[in-house]
């Protein structure tokens, strides 16, 4: 039997290209020893590399990634994350799927084209590109303002951007979250904001510690990976003083690098499992 793990391009991996090769590999290495376990980029991939493949865990994100995963799935190969999960992990499918599901979080709106002011942003706010994962450190922006936003706008424009979407910036403790659906993995920890990949956390400041329901989290979080069909997910809530929490991010197959090693046998196990049912 086989298993073929794809690694994320470099364009979709800023400052994580190491990260995220650390994780994939932490899951084959748990595969191996039920499977014969390979490695592709996804920079490389043709639909006859996946000749006679049982298994693949992905990490990319191309459309033409995506397409190949589609064909396989139609086949019967057991893919993780599924294409569709890797469809909805773009920002303007996921914000919709939020609001359309009732998912606690930021006020949004959706910006199909990008606009050439902002017309009631609740400021302060973040614009977020939407058609596609953040790249650089440009393609999420805080605004104060309406000068600012109009601003971050012509920058979007300039750059070719289609879609955004705007949040509504919330008070509280920023906590980074990993899990996997429907396993009792769950991971959640304050961040380094002297280590973080684009250094935006600053915005919520050091954590105070607010309490908050563990349980919780890991029960909503659970329920986005359900709606968006991101069963390995990771992403970021802000935590009020009140102890309620909101999602402000949602990702499809993290890094995992604060839990590496328990996220790769839970992820593995998770595999293992569905393709044993299937």
């Amino acid at each position: 039997m086989k298993a073929l793990g794809i690694s994320r391009s470099i364009e979709f991996s800023p400052n994580s290209v190491e990260k995220d090769a650390r994780i994939l590999h932490a899951v084959g290495n748990e595969l191996q020893k039920f499977f014969d376990v390979s490695y592709l980029t996804e920079d490389n991939l043709s639909i006859a590399s996946f000749e006679g493949v049982d298994i693949v865990f992905s990490m990319g994100r191309k459309v033409s990634t995506v397409n190949c995963l589609q064909q396989l799935e139609q086949n019967g190969v057991l893919v993780v994350n599924p294409a569709r999960g890797i469809q909805n992990s773009e920002r303007y499918a996921l914000s919709s799927r939020f609001l359309e599901a009732g998912l606690p979080s930021p006020e949004t709106i959706l910006l199909p084209q990008i606009p050439s002011e902002a017309v009631n942003w609740p400021y302060p706010c973040w614009l977020k590109r939407a058609d596609a994962c953040a790249q650089v450190k440009a393609d999420v922006q805080y605004l104060n303002n309406a000068q600012e936003a109009a601003a971050a706008l012509k920058d979007f424009k300039d750059r070719g951007i289609g879609r955004a979407v705007v949040n509504a910036h919330l008070k509280g403790d920023l906590v980074k979250f990993y899990g996997v659906e429907g396993t009792d993995f769950f991971f959640w920890s304050y961040p380094d904001i002297s280590k973080t990949k684009f250094g935006l956390e600053e915005k919520n400041g050091a954590a105070v510690g607010y309490h908050f329901q563990e349980e919780e989290m890991k029960k909503m979080c659970d329920a986005a990976a359900h709606a968006l069909s991101i069963p390995v997910y990771g992403g970021d809530c802000i935590v009020a003083e009140d102890g309620t929490f909101k999602i402000i991010d949602f990702n499809d197959w993290p890094s995992f690098s604060a839990c590496c090693e328990a996220a790769g046998k839970a992820i593995a196990n998770f595999i293992i499992k569905h393709y044993e049912r299937n």
